[in-house]
């Protein structure tokens, strides 16, 4: 057995496809430790003529001592804080994954925070902070940028930027740095449908959105292709053009028709069956004054922001917005700042363009 399959053999168990993936940020962090534990440092040999021979100077500081006695009291003395300096090191990580424990993070999420900060050196800095932090709910409602939330946060840029940035399995850009950083805040751990949201400050439950979220509750939130077959049944003379939106087909054959009043009724009924009676029943004055798929859009808006708060985050991962109320929802549609970013299905998707 070569080296390489013992080391697969020992450690594999630590990463998600069984061996170290050079191309993930979490494998080279765990890779990373394990080199560390065995006492290999990658950059050693870049840095070696820069290091101080600390060993050296000790030795040569112990030449000096001509008591025998002295000699071995400093040797115990280092001794002792070497073996404390480690001992303090596994303390901290420890005290670490319990706070993100009681947070309700994964493991997966946990090991990189302790990674990272052990990496650029920010234990001690992230276990004072974690103790006491001091960003509120209050903070974030009052922000809009992660970087000037973050400020005043005794940490390295780089440390809290890269947690900002961190996405994976079941959570998005933010998430992992709300959760880390925000006094009383946790994970929901929501299951699959289930609509509480993805975080809790306080007694605000907050769901995260991204590039493209959708404002619709989940027992109707189904994933597919144009609803072509559904809207020819209903519409026999609409005609399906590909890279057109379906809503705007479907408002051209209404403003197009003889007979408006029909068109009308079948457009509602398409409206009950795709949406279960969140989108209001639309009127004429409705067609001839506002888009169909605003209307749709709003409409399930507002049913669904009237049981959470909801958080969109830009597709930088760097400025967000939390909309409290169907109101600021409103007013960010009004500005532009949240626009539909898709709609080729059922359900439109929502975006948050920062200005």
């Amino acid at each position: 057995m070569d080296i390489l399959d013992i080391f697969l053999n020992k450690y594999s168990y630590k990463f998600p496809k069984g061996y170290p993936d050079m191309n993930n940020e979490q494998d080279i962090l765990i890779m990373e430790g394990i080199l560390s534990e065995l006492g290999i440092d990658e950059e050693e040999d870049k840095q070696k003529e820069e290091k101080p021979d600390y060993d050296g100077e000790i030795l040569n500081l112990l030449t000096t001592l001509s008591d025998e006695e002295t000699k071995k009291k400093v040797i115990s003395y280092l001794n002792k804080i070497n073996k404390k300096e480690d001992k303090d090191e596994d303390k901290l990580e420890k005290d670490i994954e319990n706070i993100l424990k009681s947070k309700k993070l994964t493991f997966e999420y946990i090991e990189y925070i302790v990674l990272l900060a052990n990496k650029l050196d920010e234990l001690s800095p992230l276990d004072e902070y974690i103790h006491s932090p001091t960003v509120t709910y209050k903070d974030l409602k009052s922000n809009n940028d992660f970087n000037t939330l973050f400020k005043n946060i005794p940490l390295s840029d780089n440390f809290k930027i890269r947690l900002v940035q961190k996405s994976g399995r079941g959570i998005g850009k933010g998430e992992i740095a709300l959760i880390t950083f925000i006094k009383d805040c946790e994970a929901l751990g929501s299951k699959k449908g289930e609509t509480e949201g993805d975080i809790k400050i306080g007694s605000n439950k907050i769901e995260i959105k991204g590039k493209s979220g959708a404002l619709v509750s989940f027992d109707i939130l189904k994933y597919g292709s144009k609803p072509t077959s559904e809207l020819i049944k209903e519409l026999p003379d609409i005609e399906i053009k590909s890279g057109e939106k379906w809503v705007t087909l479907v408002q051209k054959l209404y403003i197009n028709s003889d007979n408006k009043p029909d068109v009308l009724i079948k457009i509602n009924k398409i409206l009950e069956d795709f949406y279960s009676g969140r989108v209001n029943p639309i009127t004429n004055e409705d067609l001839k004054n506002k888009n169909l798929e605003d209307y749709i859009t709003d409409n399930l808006a507002k049913d669904y922001i009237k049981n959470k708060h909801i958080m969109f985050i830009d597709n930088a991962g760097e400025k967000y917005k939390i909309i409290e109320s169907y109101e600021e929802y409103e007013q960010l549609r009004n500005s532009n700042e949240l626009i539909i970013y898709a709609f080729s299905d059922k359900f439109p998707r929502l975006s948050y363009i920062s200005k």
